[in-house]
C-alpha cells in the first residue's frame, strides 16, 4: 500500500474513533433522562414492593363537611390535564415540587386536592409539608371525587366528571398492597382477590340485584374505618350517576378477573427485575 493510500486509512481510522466516542456522550447525555423515566416509574409503584416507605401522617386529612374551602387557597396537584378536564372552583394548579417549595404558602390555609384515592402517597405528603413548615395544611378526603360525588360544583369538562371515581388495576394493586382499601365486588373477583390480597383485607360482596347504596353503607360499617381508607366497588358498569353523600370515598374498577391478573403479574415482573439490578447501575441505588 502507498503512502497516499496509508494517510486515509488514517483518516478513516481516526473519524471512526470519533463517532465512537460521539455515540458514547450520546448515551451519557441520554442517561440520565432514562434513569429519571425509570426511577419515576418505580416511584409510582413503590407502594407495591417492599421498599422502605417515607413518613407518614394522616393529621392533616379533612372531610368534606369539615374542609374550610371558602378560607383556603385550594390547591389541585393532579396533572394539569387533569386540572383541565375538571376542577373545583378558585383551585390553582400546582405541582408538589411547586408547592413546597412556595414560601410564600407556608403561613397560608392550604386545602390540597388530588383524585383522592391513594391515601399513601397524600399520608406522605401531610407528612412532608409538617416537615417543611407549613402549619395550616390540610387534604381533602377523596379529592376531586368526594368534592363532586358530595354535589359541589365543578369547572371544565361536564362529560368528563363520571370517570373521576374511576381508577386502573395499577392504582388498586399498590394500596391493596398497603391493605389501605376495603373492596365490594362479585363473587368471581372475591375469589381471586384473595389469593392476592393481605389476609385480613375487607370484602363484602356486592349483589348486582340490590340497592347499592344500602350495600355500600353497610360495607362501610363493617370497615370501622369510616372515610379514612377508600372503598373500590369492582364491576363491569361505572357507579350511578347520581350523586350520594355515601359515595365519597367509593372509586370503581373496572376490570375483569383477567386484567386484574395480568397487571399484578408485570407488577410482579418488575419487582423481581429490580432486585436484580445491582445497587451501581440503578437509578440512585434505590431498590
Amino acid at each position: 500500500m502507498n503512502t497516499s493510500g496509508r494517510v486515509v486509512l488514517r483518516h478513516i481510522f481516526a473519524l471512526f474513533l470519533g463517532l465512537m466516542s460521539l455515540s458514547q456522550v450520546v448515551e451519557a447525555r441520554e442517561e440520565p433522562f432514562q434513569c429519571k423515566a425509570e426511577a419515576d416509574y418505580f416511584e409510582s409503584i413503590s407502594g407495591f414492593e417492599s421498599a422502605n416507605s417515607p413518613d407518614e401522617s394522616f393529621s392533616c386529612f379533612q372531610s368534606i363537611e369539615d374542609a374550610d374551602h371558602e378560607r383556603s387557597l385550594i390547591v389541585d396537584v393532579r396533572p394539569s390535564q387533569q386540572f383541565q378536564k375538571a376542577r373545583i372552583p378558585r383551585s390553582i394548579n400546582l405541582t408538589e415540587l411547586e408547592l413546597f417549595t412556595a414560601q410564600a404558602l407556608r403561613a397560608r390555609p392550604i386545602l390540597v386536592v388530588d383524585k383522592g384515592f391513594s391515601r399513601t402517597a397524600l399520608a406522605q405528603m401531610c407528612a412532608k409539608a409538617k416537615a417543611e413548615g407549613f402549619t395550616r395544611f390540610k387534604i381533602l378526603l377523596g379529592g376531586v371525587a368526594a368534592w363532586h360525588a358530595s354535589g359541589k360544583p365543578l369547572e371544565g369538562l361536564p362529560e368528563y366528571f363520571p370517570e373521576l371515581s374511576s381508577i386502573g388495576p395499577n392504582e388498586f394493586l399498590i394500596e391493596l398492597r398497603q391493605n389501605r382499601a376495603s373492596v365490594l365486588a362479585t363473587d368471581v373477583h372475591i375469589d381471586y382477590l384473595g389469593e392476592i390480597s393481605p389476609p385480613d383485607l375487607l370484602i363484602s360482596k356486592f349483589d348486582p340485584e340490590g340497592v347499592l347504596d344500602r350495600q355500600l353503607l353497610s360495607h362501610l360499617r363493617r370497615t370501622g374505618t369510616g372515610e379514612r381508607y377508600p372503598v373500590v366497588l369492582i364491576l363491569g358498569d361505572g357507579l350511578p350517576a347520581k350523586s350520594s353523600p355515601s359515595l365519597q370515598s367509593v372509586f370503581s374498577l373496572r376490570s375483569s378477573v383477567q386484567e386484574l391478573a395480568s397487571a399484578y403479574q408485570k407488577h410482579l415482573a418488575v419487582s423481581e427485575k429490580r432486585k436484580a439490578v445491582p445497587n451501581r447501575f440503578s437509578c440512585g441505588g434505590v431498590m
